[in-house]
């Protein structure tokens, strides 16, 4: 049987590679153009790859990594996300992430370590 963090970087992986990117097909330009007021989401999925330093992806390029730039395109999206850097675990870097909150709880963070 599968670990719980195995099972999700293999669905993540599956994830990713479930769009594909036709051989030869040209990637679309990244987007210049400035936000606009869009309808709200009824559904948004965040994919989080542990440990992928952003820089991966842009030496890559697209020619290395096309599916995420790919992703990178056609959705909503930053190679430049920060968090508060309190402790280096996924699970509560994960949650700040969801909850734009900190992790210690006596600063105000949502106390998930």
């Amino acid at each position: 049987m599968l670990s719980p963090r195995t099972a999700l970087v293999a669905a993540l992986t599956c994830l990713v590679a479930a769009v594909p990117v036709a051989a030869g097909a040209q990637e679309p330009p990244p987007r210049t153009d400035p936000p606009v007021a869009a309808p709200l989401a009824e559904r948004v999925l965040a994919i989080s790859v542990d440990g992928l330093n952003p820089e991966a992806i842009k030496r890559l390029g697209r020619s290395g990594a096309p599916t995420f730039h790919r992703l990178i395109a056609e959705s909503a999206g930053t190679l430049n996300a920060r968090s508060e850097y309190e402790l280096n675990i996924t699970l509560p870097s994960h949650t700040s992430m969801v909850t734009s909150r900190r992790i210690n709880q006596r600063h105000g963070g949502h106390g998930v370590t």
